[in-house]
């Protein structure tokens, strides 16, 4: 993706929404804080732009991607210096995170804030932990990810690390927070403990 002159950077930028620039602003934090942000659509949770698996994202690139709004995804593993997401999908995983990850640093949605801890972890690889098949349709597991207990998402399987509301400010805080360094096994004890 290309530079833009200064001039050219605010012309643009006097053309743009509140709620763009805040945009431009995550994307920015990220990148600075050694994050490897990619374009995400509007309330999408993974990136669909050709290439997304070999971009990185500067707050330049991010003013020609966007229209208005929209998400900012994170290339997990190697783009991001390791950077891996910890995705706990059931309150009980929480509830074990918050106990053996507390130092980790978390976020998630409004009616979740803490699903999802993030950690550098140079030898890890994308693993779900989810219920035995023979679960399927028990109507005792419901919800959006009832068979999904966690997943430790590494290399080909991007995260959305900032919401789409108080995105500034949560970014910048994990952009600030660089994650805490640790092994996949303490990873995979987390989520095979609340399993």
């Amino acid at each position: 993706m290309s530079a833009i002159t200064e001039e050219q950077r605010a012309a643009n930028e006097a053309r743009y929404s509140p709620r763009k620039l805040e945009l431009l602003d995550v994307v920015q934090a990220l990148d600075k804080g050694g994050w490897c942000p990619i374009p995400v659509p509007v309330k999408a949770k993974a990136p669909v732009a050709k290439g997304w698996n070999t971009m990185h994202m500067t707050r330049d690139d991010a003013a020609g991607q966007y229209g208005s709004d929209g998400n900012v995804g994170n290339r997990n593993g190697k783009p991001s210096g390791w950077r891996t997401d910890l995705d706990l999908d059931w309150p009980e995983a929480v509830a074990v995170a918050d106990v053996l990850l507390s130092t980790l640093p978390a976020h998630g949605r409004a009616s979740n804030p803490r699903s999802h801890r993030w950690a550098i972890v140079a030898d890890s690889e994308s693993v779900e932990f989810s219920l035995p098949a023979a679960c399927a349709g028990d109507p005792r597991f419901g919800g959006d990810h009832a068979m999904m207990i966690a997943e430790i998402r590494r290399a080909r399987r991007p995260s959305c690390p900032v919401a789409s509301t108080n995105r500034v400010n949560v970014s910048r805080g994990l952009a600030a927070k660089f994650p805490t360094s640790c092994r996949q096994s303490m990873l995979s004890n987390t989520a095979k403990f609340a399993r």
